[in-house]
């Protein structure tokens, strides 16, 4: 019996799930605030926003700030917190032009000339967002083209079976590893990937 009910579930779980319309969001005219030192009926008010669906906290910060985003039918919340704070400073008036800035970086792709010769323009290559696989590549070949500076080393594999690249630099690489060193490593933290990127 229970099998019965338990495939039955499923049976409805995927029908349920076919019918899902995912609709892309829109974050136009949506605004990100910045509360300085809210009181306590503030951040009471800003809670029951949050709970209402009028306002997303994005951060609370050590130095007592709030950062929200605010939607464009909520805009009014903006002048109720304004007047019992005062201290409200409009960090993007449109989060859609972000986002678009995000998937500009998100696309930016090597020229024809760059893809020809097998190499990056490096300067250019900080203005992109790279994949992993593009990332070590970099790595490569700055080593490739520094050979008595720089070369790239394994430092194990990721979760999900990626080369953890490195990259060492001296002064002399064919001499430095028995020396003193500083190591240096980003990405530990989930948000930190576009460190590297």
């Amino acid at each position: 019996m229970f099998l019965l009910v338990l495939c039955i579930w499923g049976l409805i779980v995927a029908i349920d799930c076919d019918e899902i319309d995912e609709e892309e969001v829109n974050y136009e005219d949506y605004k990100i605030i910045r509360v300085r030192h809210p009181s306590d009926s503030l951040i009471d008010y800003i809670e029951a926003l949050v709970e209402a669906e009028k306002v997303d906290v994005l951060t609370r910060g050590l130095d007592n700030t709030m950062d929200l985003m605010v939607p464009s039918e909520s805009h009014d919340v903006i002048k109720t917190i304004t007047s019992s704070c005062g201290e409200v400073q409009v960090l993007h008036e449109n989060m859609e032009g972000v986002l678009d800035d995000v998937d500009s970086l998100m696309t930016c792709s090597r020229t024809k000339r760059e893809k020809r010769s097998g190499s990056y323009n490096f300067p250019r290559f900080f203005k992109c967002y790279h994949e992993v696989e593009g990332q070590h590549k970099f790595l490569k070949e700055l080593a490739k083209a520094h050979p008595d500076k720089a070369e790239t080393f394994s430092i194990g594999t990721s979760y999900q079976g990626r080369d953890l690249l490195a990259i060492r630099i001296s002064e002399n690489v064919g001499s430095s590893h028995n020396k003193p060193m500083i190591w240096i490593d980003g990405n530990i933290h989930g948000r930190e990937w576009i460190s590297s990127t």
